[in-house]
């Protein structure tokens, strides 16, 4: 490594990350010898653009994700990026008896269905959808209301509930192919049942095979096991924090839960501004052609709160939906124990650090979506190889045995790739609960090879 810069105030150097080498490994390298007195990477500082909107001091929930810094970074997305807001629909427009909510007029948005009442205008009978798509993608910074996180992407309004908020997993998964079909990146699901289906896990195994990141809420039932579609592994899940950055009491948590995100509570006023601590956005309580700025809470929310930063994150040009899923988790702030927890998952989305982090994964870091996992359930690996080759992955047992060979000697090329293992050995059985040992080997087409090794947990 090589010296860049000393300070002439206070003597500390800034150092030279040398080629192959990366920040993490030379921090952890400096600060094992004895005579540095600490090492740090070199965090970088943002200005911060704060918008106009006269309500956005009371939206403490962008705040807690770092959205003033991220906007300085990516301001708002970019119009390509399409979310789908599968919901009770959206105050988009004005029409026979709706009107378009005004905090949503300068709004881009591209045409949805309305699968309830089958026809081409999905809009919102409830009020739910439009509170979900206010946090996503409010117009912001135009003198008026509240703010948005992805307010320059596009929506897609798409009706799968009716005006009571409900409606059959037939009908979600129709909305869900609509979207994808018709350009959707990513897919709201602020939504859930208490069964697994077919019809609906087709819909959304669909989403995930053609590169759609989903994001899925929890659920408002306090307590394990998540609702479906967030229990599916494609889907992100989460669930929600209050102003104090606890799970909120509502929130469900359990295993497969990745993120949480603010959802609020509006029993509580923590941050003392008069206000019940919910999430403010603009929509309607009966009348959809009245209109008023509400607190909600949620894992609703939360779930909007993700799908928002997940819109810039793609608005940067990062793709593929295990990509967007890495960065997500290893940018979020850790909450309740350390490390993955069923509680928080990964942690509490950051969407200044998701969008200034350079993303770098290779093969010697094997990213498992699911560890430990259910039998049935599964799990994926996730790899990025820098270059083309063969890939072989094993699986053993804690004595050694081998117990499945997932590939052997696969041509992958560059780029992540992902293989899954649902837990069943080479002759169909489904193993034991118990930790197993993965063994992970890359052959590349240059002539060099790699090997990681790592374990990964079942439950039956």
């Amino acid at each position: 490594a090589s010296v860049l810069y000393t300070s002439s105030y206070a003597n500390f150097k800034v150092i030279k990350i040398p080629p192959g080498k990366t920040v993490e490994e030379m921090v952890k390298l400096y600060r094992e010898n004895p005579l540095v007195e600490y090492a740090e990477p070199n965090y970088i500082a943002y200005a911060c653009w704060i918008p106009d909107d006269p309500f956005f001091p009371y939206q403490w929930h962008l705040y807690q994700i770092g959205m003033p810094s991220a906007w300085e970074i990516e301001q708002g997305g970019d119009s390509s990026v399409t979310v789908a807001v599968i919901d009770t629909g959206v105050a988009y427009e004005d029409y026979e008896n709706f009107r378009q909510a005004p905090d949503l007029e300068g709004v881009n948005f591209v045409q949805g269905y309305d699968f309830v009442n089958d026809d081409s205008h999905p809009n919102d009978d409830n009020g739910h959808g439009t509170h979900v798509t206010g946090t996503i993608a409010q117009a912001t910074n135009n003198g008026e209301g509240v703010a948005g996180i992805a307010f320059n992407c596009s929506i897609m309004p798409v009706k799968v509930l009716n005006e009571e908020g409900c409606g059959d997993y037939a009908t979600v998964a129709e909305g869900i192919y609509y979207a994808v079909d018709h350009g959707a990146d990513v897919i709201n699901l602020s939504l859930g049942g208490f069964e697994s289906g077919k019809t609906l896990y087709n819909a959304v195994k669909y989403a995930f095979e053609h590169n759609v990141v989903l994001v899925a809420a929890a659920g408002n039932f306090g307590g394990p096991p998540l609702l479906y579609p967030a229990a599916y592994r494609e889907c992100i899940a989460v669930g929600a924090v209050r102003y104090d950055k606890m799970l909120s009491w509502y929130s469900t948590y359990g295993e497969g839960i990745e993120l949480v995100a603010p959802g609020g509570d509006i029993t509580v006023d923590q941050n003392n501004d008069g206000y019940p601590d919910g999430i403010l956005q603009q929509t309607f309580s009966d009348d959809p052609t009245n209109f008023g700025y509400e607190f909600w809470q949620g894992t609703s929310m939360a779930a909007a709160h993700v799908t928002g930063v997940v819109a810039l994150v793609l608005s940067q040009g990062i793709s593929g939906v295990e990509n967007v899923r890495y960065i997500l988790h290893k940018t979020a702030q850790d909450l309740g124990s350390s490390g993955y927890d069923i509680f928080y998952g990964y942690g509490l989305v950051n969407a200044q650090r998701a969008l200034s982090t350079e993303f770098t994964v290779n093969a010697y870091k094997v990213y498992l979506t699911r560890n430990p996992f259910y039998i049935k359930e599964g799990t994926y690996f996730i790899f990025e190889l820098p270059e083309a080759g063969w890939v072989t992955l094993k699986i053993y047992d804690a004595t050694g045995d081998l117990i499945r060979t997932l590939v052997n000697k696969k041509y992958y090329p560059d780029g992540v790739s992902f293989i899954s293992w649902e837990g069943e050995d080479d002759f169909g059985n489904f193993v034991k609960s118990g930790i197993y040992i993965y063994k992970i080997s890359v052959e590349y087409t240059s002539g060099g090879s790699i090997t990681k090794i790592g374990t990964v947990g079942v439950i039956r």
